[in-house]
């Protein structure tokens, strides 16, 4: 109990930090809006998926996770300044496990790749996901980085805008959610075409004069 004290402490003044039975999650002492997600994300299918259940981490069962651009990170050297924009790191040493990334989207797709190879969680859809019965995990060291081939990656869809959040489109790693907005929680969107990215002509020459 003097541990969980001291980190709800920790968290009182300011730390971006979520505590469970044998695990934490850790972020900036000064979140941006992603990083802010991506804590919220993995506590909340940590908690899902474990329901109270141990977590090992390379045979460490007290684990921090570092989310973001951390101390912890930078003394890894494993701050999003050293990574590529869009790029992804899931990389443990011990009991302590860095997940961050390039960019305003690096960090958002490690936790989906941590979330999903890791913890067995599948997104079907904006409103359907499976998680696994919750059981104890017991996880290997772990040394995962990449990142996305394509510089554009896009599903154009119909969509009720008012109901598409974009997190599935960022969960899928995708960096466009056709046209609906991506919010900066979620690490904001790939825009490009001013004043719009496709069917512009009727901008340039007037349908009502020229039909």
């Amino acid at each position: 109990m003097k541990s969980v004290r001291i980190w709800t402490a920790l968290l009182a003044v300011g730390a971006s930090l979520s505590v469970s039975a044998g695990w934490r999650v850790a972020g900036p002492q000064d979140p941006k809006p992603y990083e802010k997600t991506a804590v919220a994300d993995l506590q909340e299918y940590l908690a899902k998926r474990l329901g109270g259940n141990a977590l090992t981490v390379d045979g460490a069962s007290e684990v921090t996770f570092h989310i973001g651009d951390t101390v912890f990170a930078a003394e890894k050297g494993l701050a999003g300044k050293d990574l590529k924009d869009e790029e992804w790191v899931v990389k443990s040493f011990g009991g302590d496990v860095v997940i961050n990334g390039g960019g305003t989207r690096g960090c958002l797709y490690g936790v989906s790749h941590f979330i999903e190879d890791e913890l067995g969680v599948r997104f079907w859809s904006e409103t359907e996901e499976d998680v696994p019965a919750a059981s104890s995990v017991a996880l290997p060291a772990l040394d995962r980085r990449a990142k996305p081939y394509f510089i554009y990656r896009d599903i154009y869809r119909n969509m009720n805008a008012a109901e598409s959040t974009s997190r599935l489109a960022i969960r899928r790693r995708l960096n466009r959610n056709g046209e609906v907005f991506v919010p900066a929680e979620l690490g904001g969107g790939w825009k490009y075409g001013s004043p719009v990215h496709a069917h512009s002509i009727a901008i340039y020459f007037a349908t009502s004069k020229y039909g």
